[in-house]
C-alpha cells in the first residue's frame, strides 16, 4: 500500500530545508562566504539554498554533512518523511 504525498506539501519540505540551513548558519556565527570555503560550495549556491530558489541534491546535502554534522542530521531528519 502507498501513500501519495501532495506536491505542495513536498514543495514546503523542501522550502523549509534553505531556512534551516540558514538558521543553523547563522546559530553557529558563519557568514555565506565561510560556509562556501569550508563546504567547497559555491556563495551562490548556498544563496539560492537559503533562499529556496533551489533544492539542495543528495550530493550537496553530503558536502554540507562534512562541513556540519548538525546541519546534515537535522536535514535527513528533517527529509525522511
Amino acid at each position: 500500500m502507498s501513500c501519495k504525498i501532495p506536491k505542495y506539501y513536498l514543495k514546503f519540505v523542501h522550502m523549509k530545508i534553505g531556512y534551516k540551513i540558514k538558521e543553523l548558519r547563522l546559530k553557529g556565527g558563519y557568514s555565506q562566504k565561510d560556509l562556501s570555503i569550508k563546504s567547497g560550495l559555491s556563495e551562490r549556491t548556498i544563496q539560492r539554498i537559503e533562499k529556496n530558489e533551489v533544492n539542495p541534491n543528495p550530493h550537496t546535502l553530503k558536502v554540507l554533512g562534512k562541513y556540519s554534522k548538525k546541519i546534515f542530521t537535522n536535514l535527513k531528519m528533517k527529509t525522511n518523511l
